[in-house]
C-alpha cells in the first residue's frame, strides 16, 4: 500500500509538507488539517542547550545521545532540541530537551511502516518546526492503537492530541489511543494477591518447547549487543514465558495512565518489561506490590535500556 499527497507538495502553512507522507490523506481535506501557525512557540533560545538532566534513569541511559543533540541548539517549539533515534525495524523514537532547564521528556515510538514509503527517500515519521508546539507523529505509537498521523500539541511535559487522520486500509486495530483514567491506588496488603484471570478469559496456553525463559535471558542480552540483525531474527516475535519477580511498577512517561511493569533482578530497570493501558488490567496491577513473584508471559517486541520488551502481555500469581 502506497499514501501520496494529492496536489502541491508544499501547500501554505499546511503541516503535510514534501519530507512528509500523511497517512491516509486521500480521507482529509488540506483546510481541516491543523497548521503549524496555529501553535506558535512562545519562547526561543537559538544557542546550545549546553546542559541536559540526567537525573532520571531512563534519560542517564541514553546520556550519549541527549548531550551530543543538546550541543546543536533548539529545532522544536522555540526552546527545545529533538533528538531521534532508531527503536527497531521501522520504528523511531527518541527526546525533546529543555534548552532553559535541560529536563528530557521521551518521545512515543512510531512504527512508521517505512516500508510502505520505500520508494520515498523524503518520507520522515516524525515532523516538526522550530517555530511551532505541534509535532505530527506517522504511524502506530508504541505499538497501539490506529495505523494513522497524529497531531500533537507540546506543551513541555506532556503531548495533548488536537487531530487524528487514520489509515482507512490498515487492518482493523483497536480503537485510536485515549489515555484511561488514573486509577486509585489502593494500599498494599501484608502479602502478594492471588491474580484472577478476568471473565471469559481464557487460560494460558501451556509452556511450550519454543518458548523462552528466564534461563534465556542473558544470551537474549548478549546477542542484542552483539548484533541486532540476529537479535530480531533469532527472537523477536518468540513467547517468553517465566515466573520472575517484580522489579517495579511506573508510569508511561508519554502515555499518562498507562503502565509499565518491569520483571526481574538485571540491569538497572530490570530484564522484561510489559506495558498495561487497559482499565482492567490497570486495576488488576494496582493490587500488585514490587517484590511479588509473577508469572509473565508474552511475545517479545524489541530491546531497549537494557530491557527485553513483550507485548501481548499477562500475568498471573505464582503458586
Amino acid at each position: 500500500m502506497r499514501f501520496w499527497l494529492s496536489g502541491p507538495r508544499i501547500l501554505n502553512g499546511l503541516v503535510f509538507i514534501a519530507a512528509f507522507a500523511l497517512c491516509g490523506v486521500t480521507n482529509a481535506k488540506a483546510d481541516q488539517l491543523p497548521k503549524f501557525s496555529q501553535f506558535p512557540a512562545r519562547k526561543y533560545n537559538r544557542g546550545p542547550t549546553g546542559r541536559v538532566d540526567l537525573s532520571d534513569p531512563h534519560a542517564y541511559s541514553y546520556r550519549t545521545r541527549l548531550r551530543e543533540g543538546a550541543q546543536q541548539g533548539a529545532n522544536f517549539a522555540g526552546h527545545y532540541r529533538v533528538v531521534t533515534w532508531g527503536c527497531g525495524t521501522d520504528c523511531e523514537t527518541g527526546a525533546i530537551i529543555d534548552a532553559f532547564t535541560g529536563h528530557v521528556v521521551f518521545l512515543p515510538s512510531v512504527n512508521s511502516y517505512q516500508m510502505e514509503h520505500e520508494m520515498d527517500p523524503d518520507y520522515n515519521s516524525i515532523v516538526f518546526r522550530l517555530d511551532s508546539r505541534l509535532i505530527v507523529f506517522a504511524g502506530q505509537l508504541n505499538d497501539q492503537g490506529e495505523k494513522a498521523t497524529f497531531f500533537m500539541d507540546f506543551d513541555g511535559k506532556t503531548f495533548r492530541q488536537v487531530y487524528q487522520v487514520i489509515d482507512k486500509g490498515a487492518p482493523e486495530q483497536p480503537p485510536p489511543f485515549e489515555a484511561p483514567s488514573r486509577p486509585e491506588v489502593q494500599p498494599s496488603g501484608p502479602s502478594p494477591p492471588a491474580v484472577q484471570p478476568r471473565p471469559n478469559e481464557p487460560a494460558q496456553s501451556p509452556k511450550t518447547n519454543d518458548d523462552l525463559s528466564s534461563a534465556d535471558i542473558q544470551r537474549i542480552h548478549s546477542t542484542y549487543e552483539n548484533n541486532q540483525a540476529r537479535f530480531f531474527r533469532d527472537f523477536a516475535g518468540r513467547h517468553f514465558s517465566s515466573k520472575m519477580p517484580i522489579r517495579g511498577i511506573s508510569e508511561n512517561p508519554i502515555f499518562r495512565g498507562s503502565f509499565n511493569i518491569f520483571f526481574g533482578d538485571g540491569g538497572l530497570l530490570g530484564d522484561v518489561k510489559c506495558e498495561f493501558s487497559d482499565k482492567n488490567d490497570i486495576a488488576r496491577i494496582t493490587e500488585m506490590n514490587k517484590g511479588d513473584i509473577v508469572n509473565v508471559r508474552g511475545v517479545i517486541k524489541d530491546h531497549a535500556l537494557g530491557v527485553i520488551e513483550l507485548k501481548e502481555c499477562s500475568i498471573s500469581a505464582s503458586q
